[in-house]
């Protein structure tokens, strides 16, 4: 039922992203095995999205799974960690209030988070003057600043989405891959010439480091 339900929303009923042909995902590949697809570490997101030229935006997610307190009955919930760009990149915007600024995925400024729709009406009542609430997330308090529309579901299942804000030794770290990396192409910018790119720059990463 699972796998036939991601099949459903991902073939038969598309996600309503902004020229979707144009979205991306990039991957690791391991130094032994080529084929063998994996998460991206931090520091290798970081210099592909400073070196690349062929991408309009580039972002990250990861998997945050959080409880939440203060509100109703206390709840497991499915959260993702983005970057700021990871919203403008889909072409979504939220119902209520706003997405993540730059500023945001920096540590001590990420304690924001945006809310699904479902998420929204569940646990705040569907209050229209949510924004500016605070949500408690494994006993640290967060503020709610957008809401999402009913129609936007990814990663699927998702409960609420926080800023990736990483660390100092996190922006270095290689050996650790722990991202899921999307991408949006230039318009003038064929799949090939991506590939091509990515490559180079992978390269260069590789004799680098």
């Amino acid at each position: 039922t699972s796998a036939f339900a991601g099949i459903s929303a991902l073939l038969l009923h598309p996600l309503p992203f902004k020229n979707l042909d144009r979205i991306v995902v990039i991957w690791e590949t391991s130094a032994k095995l080529r084929q063998q697809r994996s998460a991206v570490s931090p520091a290798n997101f970081i210099d592909w999205r400073d070196q690349n030229t062929v991408f309009e935006q580039i972002a990250a997610y990861r998997s945050w799974s959080v409880n939440l307190t203060g509100v109703g009955l206390p709840e497991r919930l499915q959260g993702f960690l983005v970057s700021p760009s990871f919203f403008p990149l889909v072409g979504v915007s939220p119902s209520l209030g706003r997405v993540f600024s730059p500023d945001e995925e920096q540590p001590g400024h990420h304690q924001v988070v945006v809310l699904s729709h479902g998420l929204w009406q569940r646990s705040f009542g569907g209050n229209p003057n949510v924004v500016g609430a605070r949500a408690t997330l494994d006993g640290r308090t967060f503020t709610v600043v957008g809401v999402m529309s009913p129609d936007f579901d990814f990663p699927l299942g998702t409960d609420l989405w926080a800023p990736l804000a990483l660390s100092g030794e996190e922006r270095s770290e290689r050996g650790a891959h722990l991202l899921s990396v999307v991408a949006r192409l230039r318009p003038e910018v064929s799949l090939s010439r991506a590939h091509a790119e990515m490559s180079a720059v992978a390269g260069r990463l590789e004799r680098q480091y």
